[in-house]
């Protein structure tokens, strides 16, 4: 019977993100917002076929009920079963309420630390956590069924605390001049709270938060869930011999995989469009002017035929 070669499949599709990033260097040379542009472009189409059909992958803000909106964001997965975005304008800026958020993310062609592209994440990210409200909705089943645990929670089987937690991640398609020291002095000295959950460099190692337990690791999807004395790991993925898997395929899932398990444990409720729409939803009575349902006309006098069937 024929078999599914998966690490082959990966280490195709980490080749084909690879390759468009080298595509759009060869055709935008020093231009490294327009290459970045194109690699933003192929990764979203990429999360687009592989993620489930209630995933919409898009880009733009992510706005509340209150109208705060959040910077720029390279990659946005949306619930699509409710509504993916709130509306989009005429240059293409896509505002999707963070009620329909399952997980956003910075794609970047190339890790160049003057750039500071991690130290700017935690600074969007806060802006965020500071500015936009998103309030949390429990898991009824996370220690076990109660009375007052909800049917849909239960066949969900999802062990998280929240069912509505937003996933945070940044995928660098190749390291450039990261070195495993400056990762470490960024990571020591910012709040958990504020990293990406993951860091993917493709070609180099991943950044999660994970304990060793026994011969096991142990990996916290939610930085902010792991307990106090877990810290976070750099993981190179090894090389094995006589596995197919290159160091990118085995990157590339292991980011999918990520984002994967995070959806299937998510149960999103959409916007209230009426907290979201309030501002359009104003009347007045005063300006008011009432048209009276027109009553219905008895023994006016006439006889009237019915009609040929």
């Amino acid at each position: 019977m024929a078999q599914l070669n998966i690490s082959k499949f990966f280490n195709n599709e980490a080749t084909a993100l690879i390759g468009a990033r080298k595509n759009c260097i060869d055709i935008h040379g020093s231009d490294i917002r327009a290459a970045g542009n194109e690699v933003e472009i192929a990764v979203r189409a990429w999360l687009q076929r592989m993620l489930p059909d209630n995933v919409s992958v898009g880009h733009g803000h992510i706005i509340d009920h209150k109208s705060a909106i959040s910077p720029q964001l390279d990659c946005i997965l949306r619930d699509r079963s409710h509504i993916p975005t709130l509306f989009t304008a005429a240059d293409g800026t896509e505002y999707t309420p963070i009620d329909s958020v399952f997980a956003y993310g910075e794609i970047k062609s190339t890790y160049y630390k003057a750039s500071e592209y991690i130290q700017n994440f935690t600074k969007t990210k806060n802006r965020i956590k500071e500015n936009l409200e998103h309030v949390l909705i429990k898991n009824t089943v996370k220690d076990g069924v109660k009375p007052d645990s909800l049917l849909y929670h239960m066949f969900l089987g999802s062990t998280q605390p929240y069912l509505n937690q937003i996933f945070t991640f940044m995928l660098f398609i190749d390291s450039g001049d990261a070195s495993t020291d400056e990762i470490t002095e960024i990571y020591s000295t910012t709040d958990d709270s504020l990293l990406p959950d993951i860091a993917v460099f493709l070609n180099g190692y991943v950044v999660i938060k994970a304990s060793i337990e026994g011969d096991k690791l142990r990996i916290y999807k939610y930085s902010i869930s792991a307990p106090p004395e877990v810290g976070w790991k750099i993981l190179p993925a090894p090389q094995i011999e006589g596995m197919e898997t290159t160091h990118e395929g085995k990157h590339l899932g292991f980011l999918y995989y990520c984002l994967l398990n995070h959806i299937k444990e998510s149960a999103l409720e959409g916007p209230n469009l009426t907290a979201y729409l309030k501002d359009l939803l104003v009347l007045s009575k005063s300006t008011m002017i009432s048209i009276d349902p027109q009553q219905p006309c008895v023994g006016d006098g006439e006889e009237h035929a019915a009609p040929n069937t």
